[in-house]
């Protein structure tokens, strides 16, 4: 998965399985991980290191979040993961929890901008 289009199609096909259908608008990212991180967290811990990776990678920066009107991992928890006493595995679950919900984010924004 090469291209930045490629990641992103791949990363909003998924937070959009994994909300199914229902829609919620909070007032910011962070408070979206805070209801959802759990649910999200339980479904991707079935995923392989590899899928996590791959999910991970689809993740966004502040700058490119910026240029595009998306949403960064950044503006989902603002934290610096590396700082939680927690395992290889672990952090990459973490991370990869949230990337899916800057993409949940990034699909109730494009719901609500279409009324």
């Amino acid at each position: 998965m090469g291209k930045t289009a490629d990641r992103q199609k791949y990363i909003h096909n998924l937070a959009g399985t994994i909300m199914g259908g229902n829609y919620v608008y909070p007032k910011d990212a962070e408070e979206l991980f805070r209801w959802y991180s759990v649910l999200v967290s339980e479904k991707l811990r079935q995923f392989s290191d590899q899928t996590l990776g791959k999910i991970v990678a689809c993740g966004i920066s502040a700058k490119e979040a910026e240029a595009n009107k998306k949403t960064s991992v950044f503006q989902v928890q603002g934290f610096e993961p590396l700082q939680l006493n927690i395992d290889g595995r672990s952090l990459l679950l973490e991370i990869a929890v949230t990337a899916v919900i800057a993409a949940m984010m990034d699909i109730i924004r494009a719901r609500a901008r279409r009324g």
